[in-house]
């Protein structure tokens, strides 16, 4: 699902509702959401961090091997056109 898969979003937030509604969440469920908010903050502690090695990088003014340059500059491509496949 982070990285533009799709899944069943309707039956996920059926599940939800009645859970919500009733007020028993089960430990699978708690666990779920531990899991979830644990996944989002050490994606969002590594992307804060990968864009910062970047602007490093950039911010050197090229100063080191162009291929690392490169590889960065590839991935970042790649990145885009991963999300873009299923708008094309």
């Amino acid at each position: 699902m982070f990285l533009g898969q799709t899944m069943n979003v309707q039956s996920y937030l059926h599940h939800l509702e009645k859970v919500s509604a009733s007020e028993n969440y089960s430990s699978r469920d708690l666990i779920f959401f531990i899991v979830l908010a644990v996944f989002f903050i050490i994606s969002t502690i590594g992307l804060v961090k990968l864009f910062k090695a970047l602007h490093y990088i950039l911010k050197e003014n090229f100063r080191y091997h162009p291929y690392v340059v490169w590889f960065f500059t590839l991935l970042f491509f790649l990145i885009q056109l991963y999300y873009a496949r299923g708008f094309i």
